[in-house]
């Protein structure tokens, strides 16, 4: 039996262990970024996988994340939610940038 292109988006996240980009996955199976954004955001919901903000961090000043004229958003990717990774994003949460002027 074929999987939906739903199951194929969840088993694209199990198969690579590494975040995915929504042009790599949307490559990948062939569809569109608003009907992969769709799929990707139900999953979401379902707690299996979850988004990753991923911002560069100068380091230095202190300020608020995101406060930082340093600081670069980079693309969205998403990760399949493990065990492992949920004990991962607990520590990575804190993190702001210490640029100092």
């Amino acid at each position: 039996m074929t999987k939906s292109t739903l199951s194929q988006v969840l088993t694209a996240f199990e198969d690579n262990r590494e975040p995915l980009t929504m042009n790599q996955i949307a490559g990948r199976l062939g569809i569109s970024i608003p009907r992969l954004e769709g799929m990707i955001q139900y999953w979401v919901r379902k707690g299996r996988l979850r988004e990753n903000v991923n911002r560069t961090d100068c380091g230095t000043c202190g300020r608020g994340e995101g406060e930082c004229p340093f600081t670069l958003e980079l693309p969205r990717t998403y990760e399949l939610v493990t065990e492992d990774s949920i004990g991962i994003s607990l520590m990575s949460m804190g993190s702001s940038c210490g640029h100092k002027k």
